[in-house]
Formats: structure tokens, C-alpha cells, sequence
């Protein structure tokens, strides 16, 4: 059995495991005799990573009623899909409603405000490598109202040129450190997706992102200025440490990620705690009780800049 619990974020792999609720905890089975014992409490998000993993619908319901998100990995896994509540908030019909009434302009405005936190994270991860990132922002002075001149592709594309090199190019279907990536983005997307859910918003309204076949597109978008945070630790895992293999270890990495210490310019504080503040300022800008959407300027992780 693997299993491990770290960050609050619990994952579940191995072969032929039952899971059930019990009082105030989830039972691990296997043929018959538990194996393990998680508390409701200690769980952010749980991912399913197993083969023949069965579990009890009365556990569903608890995982929904407790606003924990369920992801689903396939064969090769990789997360395919994820089960998120909807009745989370005493707010929520009303947080919808003026989340779906949403107008155009706001919409464009609150992408630009994603678009520039997103690179000026690229920017500041490449400034801690001592590579080139003067260009990323002179790239945020040229953001316009839903990026209309998409300078978010442009900032991508000279980004991994310089974080991986010129040959490197993004593929989510690919290995190595594409792999890395994958995984360590969908642990941010889960908390992401528990944070707006917790604060009566709607993941499949996005900002930005509207593929119909994306049930979080809002995820999708509020997600862009915290991946940085996942590549710094695939450029480490892989230029400076040699590692191809997303193992348990490295797994149990990016889910630490969420509770590292960073520095805002206002606190010392975790990017899953600013992930909460930026889902509950985005219900205010909707509900029309605040202008700004809080996507603060991260200094980057302590352990890696060493402070």
C-alpha cells in the first residue's frame, strides 16, 4: 500500500483498497483488514491514484458535505477528472447569481489583473535562477484589458526557453518535466478549486477560460499566477537534482508546496492561505463589495532563495 498525507492533501494508490466512512475519519481496507486511518479533519483534498479502488457512497457524501474535492487518476496517472461540492456556502445562490451576471469589461479587467501577477511571478522565478527576466516585466506595462495583444503567450514562450532551455516546449501528454508539472499543477488546482467552492463561487464560471468541456474553468484561471510556484521546484527536481521519476517523494514535494512560507508584501504567509484570500476577494468583487481582486506579488519560496 502507498499512501501518504502530507499538507492536507491524501493520496491513494495501490492495488485493491476499500474505503469507507467511519466516526469522524476514513478507514483504508485491504482483503478485509484496515490498514489505515485518516481524520476527515486532516484532509484538504483527496486524490484516487489506485487500481480496483472501490469505496462506499456514504464516504462520497461525507467528502461533499465536508467540501473536500475528489480527483480521479487514469492508468498512467494522470488526473482525468474531480469531484467538487456545490452546497458549501450559505452565500452561494446569491455569490452565483452575481457571479454569472458577471459584465464583459469586468471580466477583461479582472484577467488583466491575473495576466500581470502571472508574470511577474515568471518574472521574479527567473530572477532567483539568474537568468534573463527584465523582459517578463516590460511585458506587464504592455497588459491591456483581457490582454487583448496576448501577452501571456508571449511571456510563456520566452519563459520556458529560459527556465528549460530553447528546445523545451510545454506538452501536457509528455514526460519528465512536463509530468512534474502536470501533478504539481493539479494539487494547486485542487486547492484552488476547494478555496472557490469554500467562498460560494461556481468553478465552472471562469473569468477567461470557457471550454465547455472544462467543468472548473474558473479554477483554470485563478491558477495561472500561483504555477510558478510549481516550476521552481520542477527546475529543481530536475536541473539541479537529475530527477525524471514522479515518485511517491516527489509527489509528497508539490503537495508541501502549499504550505512552504513565502513573503508577501504585506505577511509571511502559505500560498494556500492566499489562495482563500484570492477566492474570497473575487466573491467580493462579484457581490459588488470590493474593486480589487487580491493577487499579491509573491517573494518566492524560503527554502529554495534561502532565508
Amino acid at each position: 500500500m502507498k499512501t501518504y498525507n502530507c499538507g492536507r492533501i491524501v493520496e491513494i494508490s495501490g492495488l485493491k483498497y476499500f474505503l469507507k466512512k467511519e466516526r469522524g475519519s476514513m478507514g483504508v481496507y485491504r482483503d478485509g483488514e484496515k490498514v489505515a486511518s485518516v481524520a476527515f479533519d486532516d484532509i484538504q483534498a483527496i486524490i484516487f491514484n489506485a487500481y480496483d479502488l472501490c469505496y462506499s457512497h456514504n464516504l462520497l457524501n461525507e467528502f461533499a458535505e465536508r467540501k473536500i474535492p475528489v480527483v480521479f487518476c487514469n492508468e498512467k496517472h494522470i488526473p482525468v477528472s474531480m469531484i467538487l461540492p456545490f452546497d458549501s456556502y450559505f452565500h452561494q445562490s446569491r455569490r452565483i447569481m452575481c457571479q454569472a451576471q458577471t459584465k464583459i469589461p469586468l471580466n477583461k479587467q479582472l484577467w488583466k489583473t491575473i495576466v500581470s501577477a502571472k508574470l511577474t511571478q515568471q518574472a521574479y522565478t527567473l530572477e532567483l535562477l539568474g537568468k534573463g527576466h527584465k523582459y517578463l516585466l516590460e511585458l506587464v506595462k504592455e497588459v491591456k484589458s483581457g490582454d487583448s495583444t496576448n501577452c501571456e503567450a508571449q511571456g510563456a514562450k520566452y519563459y520556458f526557453s529560459e527556465l528549460f532551455g530553447s528546445d523545451f516546449k510545454r506538452d501536457r501528454n509528455e514526460p519528465g518535466v512536463n509530468g512534474l508539472m502536470n501533478y504539481g499543477y493539479i494539487v494547486f488546482r485542487s486547492a484552488i478549486a476547494r478555496a472557490t467552492v469554500s467562498y460560494g463561487l461556481n468553478p465552472s464560471i471562469g473569468i477567461r477560460h470557457c471550454n465547455p468541456n472544462n467543468p472548473m474553468p474558473l479554477v483554470d484561471d485563478l491558477i495561472e499566477p500561483f504555477r510558478p510556484f510549481v516550476d521552481m521546484e520542477v527546475y529543481k527536481m530536475f536541473i539541479e537534482e537529475g530527477q525524471f521519476e514522479l515518485d511517491t517523494e516527489n509527489k509528497t514535494r508539490f503537495v508541501g508546496l502549499l504550505n512552504q512560507s513565502i513573503k508577501t508584501e504585506e505577511i509571511t504567509t502559505t500560498p494556500n492561505q492566499v489562495m482563500h484570500k484570492t477566492a474570497a476577494s473575487l466573491g467580493s468583487v462579484y457581490d459588488g463589495t470590493s474593486k480589487k481582486l487580491y493577487l499579491p506579488v509573491m517573494a518566492y519560496l524560503n527554502s529554495y532563495s534561502g532565508n
